[in-house]
């Protein structure tokens, strides 16, 4: 166990009880979020690499050809019967706790992954009696679910991002997702920026003039901006009940996006670094309560957990031809002035053409009706970041990970992931059919 000791950013998952100690032939899980560095530690001590797919590594020491011991390294945790949060795995490494000279788990983390390895493999009642030694039974309340997130806390947020802002659109919503995941995005456009500054700053305890003078520039800008609902799972409150994660990120972004000043010495504010305007690009809810105003005021839907879209799906799957399925894909109609849907095959959709390398198309076809059409986060960042993430080797054996289709075999939901698996060879995929 020493090798793990020159590790970065690890965590050892579901440690036995002779922990740090093991026998022969036993193996230890490791989840890490540096997996590349992890391996040529492992390489450079001699262990023999064998890799099961892009997220799972064997790493075996062996003498005279003999397993001693094995290291199953993760970057990414991967179940058939629970499909964990994508971010569920950073948030594991974030969070961990000292243990000896190791990193492990902290408690919630540890009972949660216990259980969902014996929801996945009944046969081991270990991680069941482990469980049963602790008084805390958090991990138990949704064990079988299509989102499992343990009990971290949670909280709906919104951000502002303000006309001027809207240019970088996309690495904003790169810099939302790190630990949070967006729900809805939608354009607005302001009939009446007073009212509507009004209403985002209601519940601020700020001074008016403060609240004047960092809003005058939006009168400068055309009257637009997007409305970004997300949830965030990194929830960390101060005594003002303020998040201090959300803080980290507004002034993050701010300090990347905010126009420059003439002055590179100038600094209005310690959050500020020297050179940037207080022109703020974005402005972040600080409650949920902020939130719904704002989704009240724009006669929007306020129950914010309609925003969460997981939902359990019925078991109605089936194997079907690729080039059977088809894909609704917006168009406009420039005579009538309107936005219609059109069928296509996979291979003619913008979908398609952005996974095999023409990616202004799908850009284009984006930036044109998100926020309008396309509420969901599915910007290109969004769509590279799943290209990079989708185990396409394990779709067809994990019902979590079908797309849902209508009867006629149009797609419901899973444009892109159908885009990739066809990109990879996938010639039948099994889908989720809604009558």
């Amino acid at each position: 166990m020493e090798i793990v000791k020159l590790f970065k950013n690890y965590v050892i998952i579901r440690k036995n009880t002779k922990f740090p100690n093991y026998d022969i032939n036993d193996d230890v899980d490791i989840l890490t979020d540096d997996i590349h560095f992890n391996l040529n530690i492992m390489k450079q001590n001699n262990f023999v690499i064998n890799k099961l797919n892009k997220f799972h590594y064997h790493c075996d020491r062996k003498e005279n050809n003999k397993l001693i011991f094995r290291i199953d390294l993760y970057s990414k945790l991967l179940y058939n019967k629970v499909n964990i949060h994508e971010k569920y795995s950073s948030l594991i490494i974030k969070n961990k706790i000292p243990f000896l000279d190791f990193y492990i788990p902290k408690i919630d983390d540890d009972l949660a992954l216990r259980y969902i390895e014996y929801i996945e493999n009944p046969n081991k009642i270990k991680h069941l009696n482990y469980i049963n030694q602790h008084k805390n039974k958090d991990c138990f309340q949704k064990p079988n679910t299509l989102l499992y997130l343990n009990n971290y806390n949670s909280r709906y947020e919104s951000c502002i991002i303000w006309c001027h802002g809207i240019q970088y659109y996309d690495r904003i919503f790169e810099m939302i997702r790190q630990f949070n995941t967006i729900l809805y995005i939608k354009k607005i456009k302001i009939t009446n920026l007073d009212i509507f500054l009004n209403t985002i700053y209601e519940f601020d305890n700020s001074l008016k003039e403060h609240i004047k003078a960092k809003s005058k520039h939006l009168y400068q800008f055309e009257k637009k901006c997007i409305l970004v609902i997300f949830k965030n799972y990194d929830l960390n409150l101060n005594n003002d009940n303020k998040c201090q994660s959300i803080e980290k990120l507004k002034w993050s972004i701010r300090n990347e996006f905010n126009p420059r000043h003439t002055n590179s010495n100038y600094q209005i504010s310690p959050k500020l670094e020297k050179g940037i305007t207080h022109d703020h690009v974005i402005h972040t809810s600080d409650t949920e309560k902020e939130t719904i105003n704002i989704l009240k005021f724009l006669k929007l839907n306020t129950n914010l957990n309609e925003y969460d879209k997981i939902k359990n799906e019925s078991n109605n799957y089936k194997l079907i031809n690729i080039n059977d399925i088809n894909c609704n894909i917006l168009q406009f109609d420039d005579l009538n002035k309107k936005v219609y849907t059109k069928i296509m095959k996979i291979q003619d959709t913008p979908h398609y053409q952005h996974v095999i390398g023409n990616k202004n198309i799908y850009k284009e076809y984006y930036e044109r009706y998100m926020g309008l059409e396309l509420t969901d986060d599915h910007s290109p960042s969004s769509f590279e970041n799943l290209i990079e993430k989708f185990d396409c080797e394990k779709y067809n054996s994990n019902p979590t990970m079908y797309i849902k289709t209508n009867s006629k075999l149009v797609i419901l939901d899973g444009c892109h992931r159908v885009s990739i698996l066809m990109n990879n060879g996938f010639k039948q995929i099994y889908v989720k059919i809604t009558k």
